[in-house]
């Protein structure tokens, strides 16, 4: 490669997918954190506990999740988690994706929407 010169080429070319990978992550950072601001916004508005703010954060990290799983995030009781859980539900944050009763499991389905997008060519450019 460098014999030829094709180097330099090379270089430029994967610079470039490393800053548009940067602008990409940058953008999602920047989304995900003002949703996270939204989603606080709207359950302190119903004047929720403290600890369904942590739970809401908890989507953020991991947005398909248990009740148990919340149980043992928040070190609250089984109870609860399934509280905070139905409330989020409620809120239209979270849904219930098993349609099982027992071992349910539960997805943020707009976090994980902009976690998958597909990078926009306006940031893969530049423009």
């Amino acid at each position: 490669m460098s014999r030829d010169g094709v180097w330099q080429d090379w270089l430029i070319f994967f610079l470039r997918g490393v800053v548009a990978q940067a602008r990409d992550g940058v953008t999602r950072s920047e989304r995900l954190q003002d949703l996270r601001e939204q989603h606080r916004q709207q359950v302190q508005a119903e004047r929720a506990a403290a600890r369904l703010l942590q739970a809401v954060d908890l989507l953020f990290a991991r947005p398909v999740l248990t009740v148990r799983q919340v149980e043992t995030a928040l070190d609250v009781h089984f109870s609860t988690a399934q509280r905070y859980v139905n409330q989020l539900e409620e809120a239209g944050l979270l849904r219930e994706i098993t349609g099982q009763a027992r071992n349910r499991v539960y997805c943020a389905d707009e976090i994980l929407r902009m976690l998958e997008e597909p990078l926009s060519l306006d940031q893969e450019t530049g423009q």
